[in-house]
């Protein structure tokens, strides 16, 4: 394979390439510095690892902790409040949502669902039992990723319905603003809305590490998925459906009759049809939801009836087509997450940048391949995307790729590789065809504000060029 030279130049210099497409910088250094100043913050030395939740949901735990909302903890209060976790080295993000459920009597929760904006988002993690002094509660803590990030945005604007399921109790509530509320537990609740408002003020908006932080974070991440609320699709043949959530409604005992022998007909359930939406009933549907791939919840809803009952619609496959836009000439305007050939050789694209203290491939294992800096009073400057070997032989990265960063008339050498094993580690070749998610680090020194200027890139091969734009 002829030898292709890309050469990858981020200049200060504004001038020039004024037109390049901006390539979005995904997270900056130190982000944690802007939730230092609340009480809540915490950062553990040892791993760089932090947490923080706003002033609002202070003073929402403060208003159960003082009783507000003390008559009606024999049916229960439920509370919800966004908090924020990261890597101080790793420069990375997570919205952690946290839903309190305040009962007299513990209900075992197992699982939960919040509809809002017209989707039904169900979290399947067993709540665990704590204090919010002096009151005893059940605490779900739920990692969101991107597509779950939607729940908040449509929470704080017009509040939402939630379900929390134990093993033979189901507690329900309605959050939602008001002129006036009838009672605390409805003013107490409704102020998990500003709590929301106040966290999306703060959340770094175009955020864009998401699946960096799915593979730093593992343990206790809940089974998750968002059901669209759709009553035209409802069929004349299901159990009463609960509007707002479209859930089975287990108050209705015709409804739960016609559930159990829907499942008794598909031979999951071998209990007693009585109408009872209990332990066995529950359990039966966990093992329903299990065996068609759906989120355990324990409730059944539309879409695990319209499976029942044969109705669901198979998942059409869409192939996809790698097309490439080939260089045959400079193209000043190459958009970010487009992929183009070079030369009939390889293809590449680049999707994001970020500056971080150290970095580990998407899918490693806790502190193995991470790659530093070379000493601590440096940092590094990353960007990845895709790389594609189109040729019928072996690729070496650092033989066909090579780049530098020119900072201040010096410059920095780029190491140019790809994941290896399937995510778990950093590689440096390229079987015949192959396709490998391409990462670009450059070490820079601490002091230096690499993105701040907005920073453009050239990729440049024999007789062709990509020229991007990085933007803070």
């Amino acid at each position: 394979m002829r030898k292709t030279l890309l050469i990858l130049f981020l200049l200060l210099a504004m001038g020039g390439l004024s037109c390049a497409e901006a390539l979005p910088l995904a997270a900056v250094l130190d982000t944690h510095v802007q939730f230092e100043r609340y009480q809540s913050f915490h950062l553990d030395g040892s791993t760089g690892e932090w947490s923080a939740h706003t002033l609002v949901a202070d003073q929402l735990l403060s208003a159960i902790q003082q009783g507000e909302a003390g008559g009606s903890m024999g049916g229960g209060v439920c509370i919800l409040y966004p908090g924020v976790r990261g890597n101080r080295d790793l420069s990375l993000l997570e919205p952690v949502l946290y839903v309190y459920l305040f009962r007299s009597s513990p209900i075992q929760a197992g699982a939960l669902s919040i509809a809002t904006g017209g989707v039904r988002y169900d979290f399947a993690l067993a709540a665990e039992e704590t204090t919010v002094e002096p009151r005893k509660c059940e605490r779900f803590a739920l990692p969101l990723d991107e597509e779950m990030l939607l729940l908040l945005e449509s929470f704080a604007a017009e509040g939402g319905e939630i379900r929390i399921y134990g093993e033979s109790k189901v507690f329900r509530t309605s959050v939602a603003e008001a002129d006036e509320y009838r009672n605390s537990k409805q003013r107490v609740e409704a102020m998990s809305i500003a709590a929301v408002r106040d966290f999306l003020a703060l959340w770094p908006e175009g955020y864009g590490l998401w699946d960096l932080n799915a593979a730093h974070w593992p343990d206790g991440r809940p089974e998750a998925a968002a059901v669209a609320l759709d009553a035209n699709v409802w069929a004349d043949t299901l159990p009463a459906l609960e509007p707002t959530t479209q859930c089975l409604d287990t108050e209705d005992r015709d409804a739960v009759r016609a559930y159990q022998q829907l499942l008794k007909d598909r031979a999951f359930f071998t209990g007693k049809v009585d109408a009872v939406f209990g332990k066995i009933t529950r359990e039966a549907t966990r093992q329903v939801q299990a065996f068609y791939g759906l989120v355990p919840t324990g409730m059944p809803d539309r879409v695990l009836i319209g499976f029942l009952l044969g109705g669901a619609q198979e998942q059409e496959e869409t192939e996809q087509t790698g097309a490439f836009t080939p260089l045959a000439e400079s193209v000043a305007q190459a958009l970010p997450g487009e992929a183009y050939a070079v030369e009939g050789q390889f293809s590449l694209r680049l999707d994001r940048a970020w500056t971080a203290y150290s970095f580990a491939p998407s899918r490693a294992a806790e502190g193995m391949n991470r790659l530093w800096p070379s000493n601590r009073s440096s940092y590094l400057y990353l960007c990845d995307g895709e790389v594609t070997n189109l040729s019928g032989a072996s690729m070496s990265l650092p033989m066909a790729l090579q780049g530098s960063l020119l900072l201040d008339g010096v410059a920095f050498p780029c190491t140019v590789q790809c994941e290896r094993d399937q995510g778990g580690a950093l590689g440096t070749t390229l079987l015949p065809m192959e396709t490998a998610r391409l990462v670009i680090a450059c070490e820079l020194p601490e002091g230096t504000d690499a993105q701040a200027a907005g920073l453009q890139v050239t990729l440049q091969g024999a007789s062709s060029a990509i020229q991007l734009q990085f933007s803070a």
